[in-house]
């Protein structure tokens, strides 16, 4: 059966009345659908996706983006609010655009019928993307390596293995065990993309990709598929040198692999949940600004180390630790920031949707890295909201001055 595909926004209402369907915020879905994302909602995982609203009746996304597809072939595509609001082409577009900064696919062009034709599910453009990227490997070489064999064999070749040879020699007289390498392409991030190929042709419902994916899938015929995915996730080695052109096609596999499976929708009909904290994907993408926007930078920072604010005079332990999303240091001057997934619809000075506490955090990191660095500059990151939302610059109490910048999405 194929799928049938809902489109919701962050933060929509789902439920299967129709008496709200004519609200921009609401989504109706038949009843099958909405009782699987129910069970779904209890589930440990699906709680962070989905909050029960309006005494349990309706469903209410929480702020990821991506799909899901339940037990039963619903699809529910999720998409982040952006401005222009409810403009499903555009908000799909950026959503495929964030995560090809993720997973750093490079100089990927979406077909223009996926993007302009709304209906075509989110999941088909990002197996598609995958195809793109397995088909690229694919022109550059599959890589082979020396592969440790074990085996029974009338030929001494290798490193003898004599205490099995001991124990099976009664069995298998005139026989070696022995262990050798071989040189061929049976290595685990082929056995990954093979099994992920596999995998895929059993979920999408596109024509197109799946002709594409069984192209891929005969490049591969002198590779096993994985037995053991988890092992052999962490035993990819895609930092190797010549493994370049295998990092995007492996990162796409890895989230396919990892998430091909919802444990509250077990059965025998493929299951598959792609979802991504929105403040997550807004954070990396103003990393990715500021390294393409901002001259003569030194080094960018991440969200990776926590500073002591705050410590307890006696035990020295510490009572609050501060942690900006990004420290970049520049010649002149040091750039403290946070990126912030909020709609603010404040203007010309007018606080409407500051948070008191985004305020105050920018206002204890100026205070702390004042003593640090000899010359800070704090900025906030929202998306923009509104086509006349321009930059803001506050000035706290003590002298230091806060610049608010609104990036367009698309």
């Amino acid at each position: 059966m194929r799928a049938k595909t809902y489109s919701a926004w962050e933060y929509s209402i789902i439920g299967c009345s129709i008496n709200n369907e004519n609200h921009n915020n609401y989504i109706s879905v038949e009843e099958k659908c909405f009782d699987e994302l129910c069970t779904y909602a209890k589930s440990e995982e699906g709680s962070n996706i989905f909050r029960f609203v309006k005494r349990g009746n309706y469903l209410q996304v929480q702020n990821y983006v991506g799909t899901i597809q339940t037990k039963s072939n619903y699809r529910i595509d999720i998409l982040p609010k952006i401005y222009p609001y409810y403009d499903k082409k555009y908000a799909k577009k950026v959503l495929v655009d964030l995560l090809k900064l993720l997973y750093k696919i490079p100089n990927y062009k979406t077909t223009k019928a996926n993007l302009e034709a709304t209906n075509i599910p989110l999941l088909e453009i990002i197996i598609e993307i995958f195809t793109v990227e397995i088909h690229k490997l694919i022109r550059r070489g599959i890589l082979s390596d020396y592969i440790s064999i074990e085996e029974i064999s009338v030929h001494l070749r290798g490193k003898l293995k004599i205490s099995n040879q001991i124990k099976r020699d009664m069995q298998f007289k005139g026989h070696f065990n022995i262990v050798h390498d071989d040189y061929n392409q049976n290595r685990v991030e082929n056995k990954i993309l093979k099994s992920t190929l596999k995998y895929l042709l059993g979920v999408s419902q596109s024509h197109k990709v799946k002709k594409s994916l069984n192209i891929a899938l005969e490049h591969f015929t002198m590779v096993n598929y994985s037995t053991n995915i988890k092992m052999d996730l962490k035993l990819c080695q895609v930092q190797k040198r010549g493994m370049k052109h295998y990092m995007s096609a492996l990162s796409l596999a890895k989230i396919f692999l990892e998430h091909k499976s919802l444990s509250s929708f077990s059965g025998s009909t493929s299951s598959i949940s792609l979802l991504y904290p929105m403040e997550k994907l807004f954070e990396n993408y103003v990393g990715w600004y500021l390294l393409h926007t901002e001259n003569n930078i030194l080094s960018i920072e991440g969200n990776n180390e926590q500073h002591n604010f705050i410590k307890h005079e006696k035990t020295n332990k510490s009572l609050l630790k501060i942690r900006p999303d990004f420290i970049v240091k520049k010649e002149d001057r040091v750039i403290i920031a946070d990126a912030k997934w909020k709609i603010i619809k404040s203007n010309n000075g007018e606080n409407k949707g500051f948070s008191e506490k985004d305020l105050y955090q920018l206002f204890a990191y100026g205070g702390f890295f004042a003593q640090k660095y000899e010359n800070i500059e704090l900025r906030l990151y929202y998306p923009k909201t509104n086509e006349n939302q321009i930059e803001e610059i506050y000035t706290y109490i003590d002298g230091k001055q806060l610049r608010v910048i609104f990036l367009e999405m698309g």
